[in-house]
């Protein structure tokens, strides 16, 4: 039977992948939030944008449409926060990518030394076992010669 020595560093490998596969869909979740509420934003600054310049066809108050140019300001400072929060998001997504690549590619280092490991063992086992047979077959013969010329 064939028993591997390191399947305990084999079993940790696939905990640390399985931690940094859930670590970098945590990751993605967040990011993809954090893109969601950047395009609302830049939904919302561009309805009110398009509000404003209807309310210059029709409004002379100018305090009015400072109030729209001050919202579109703030709106813009928003977007830009939020877009470099996306960006930082972003850079941690790939980073834990990156990680679980290094992780899958350590784990399938140690599987494949296992696989040669066990094809190695079943191929000496042949071995040893067709040396068993033939000296089996061997020693049957012997004694069949033997016993063939005592009568």
């Amino acid at each position: 039977m064939f028993r591997y020595k390191l399947e305990p560093l084999l079993k940790y490998r696939k905990i640390l992948e399985n931690e940094r596969q859930r670590s970098l869909a945590e990751a993605n979740r967040h990011y993809f939030a954090e893109l969601g509420r950047a395009k609302e934003i830049e939904s919302e600054r561009s309805n009110v944008l398009n509000r404003m310049k209807e309310a210059m066809k029709t409004i002379s108050d100018p305090e009015t449409l400072k109030l729209y140019d001050n919202y579109l300001a703030g709106s813009d400072i928003n977007i830009d926060a939020i877009n470099e929060k996306v960006e930082t998001v972003k850079q941690i997504v790939d980073i834990e990518r990156e990680t679980l690549v290094e992780c899958v590619k350590n784990r399938k280092i140690i599987e494949t030394h296992r696989k040669r490991m066990e094809e190695r063992y079943i191929r000496d086992e042949s071995r040893r076992e067709r040396q068993m047979y033939d000296e089996v077959a061997l020693t049957m013969y012997m004694y069949k010669e033997k016993s063939g010329e005592n009568i």
